[in-house]
This record gives structure tokens, C-alpha cells and sequence, in this order.
């Protein structure tokens, strides 16, 4: 009337699905956590390539500051949430006789799952062509 069942069948099966509940949660932390660095990341280089450009467009012989400025805010906008919280400045400086235009970009990314806004700053300089 019944039928026995092997022993080694069934034991594996409970195992396998607490196994599956353990580590599905930790995979998707995981998960979460890498793809907000990337993220940042990616972020971290859009504001410091807005810096470079902006500096390096300022520093032209015939180029204004505000055309630095107006570059760093271009390269911002292609994020959004980026460009809105930019503060871009730029001024023009001498270190051991030699002119700089200094770029210096700001920005705040809201990481709304740890609730916290993190800050992200980069600053480049080049070589003002107006004085050579």
C-alpha cells in the first residue's frame, strides 16, 4: 500500500530552498550596492570631464571665463539631477610666474536609499594661452 521512499530522495530538497531564501537577499544587496558604485562612478567622471573641458576652454587666447563656465554647464546637462545642483567657478590664477585658469565643479547626488546626499568636487587647471 505505500511505497518507501528511498532515503537520500527528499532530504535534499528542504535544504536547497532554505539555501535559496538565505543567500536570494544577500544577492540582491549585492547587486544594489554594485550598481549605485558604478553609478557614482560614472557620475565622478561626468563632473570631473565638465571641470577639464570648462578649464581647458577658458584657457583659449581668446576665450572669457564665462565660456569655460558655459562649456562645464554644457557637459552637466546631459545629467539632469547633475546640472541642477552645480556649482561651477572659475578664476584665473599665477603659481611660480605661470597663469592657470583654475575650474573648480561641484555637485550633490541624493542616494535616496541611505538617505544621505553625497558630494562630489573636482578641479582642473590649464594653462592660460593668453600669456604665452
Amino acid at each position: 500500500m505505500f511505497r518507501r521512499v528511498p532515503s537520500g530522495l527528499n532530504s535534499s530538497r528542504g535544504s536547497s530552498i532554505v539555501g535559496f531564501v538565505l543567500v536570494v537577499p544577500l544577492v540582491i544587496t549585492v547587486f544594489i550596492a554594485v550598481s549605485q558604485l558604478v553609478m557614482f562612478v560614472a557620475d565622478k567622471s561626468t563632473v570631473t570631464s565638465a571641470a577639464l573641458a570648462g578649464a581647458r576652454d577658458a584657457s583659449a587666447a581668446d576665450a572669457s571665463l564665462a565660456q569655460g563656465i558655459y562649456t562645464a554647464q554644457q557637459i552637466l546637462a546631459s545629467k539632469e539631477y547633475l546640472s541642477n545642483s552645480a556649482k561651477i567657478s572659475a578664476s584665473r590664477q599665477t603659481y611660480s610666474g605661470v597663469d592657470f585658469v583654475r575650474m573648480s565643479v561641484e555637485c550633490e547626488l541624493k542616494v535616496i536609499w541611505l538617505n544621505k546626499v553625497i558630494h562630489i568636487t573636482s578641479t582642473s587647471r590649464s594653462l592660460d594661452e593668453r600669456t604665452l
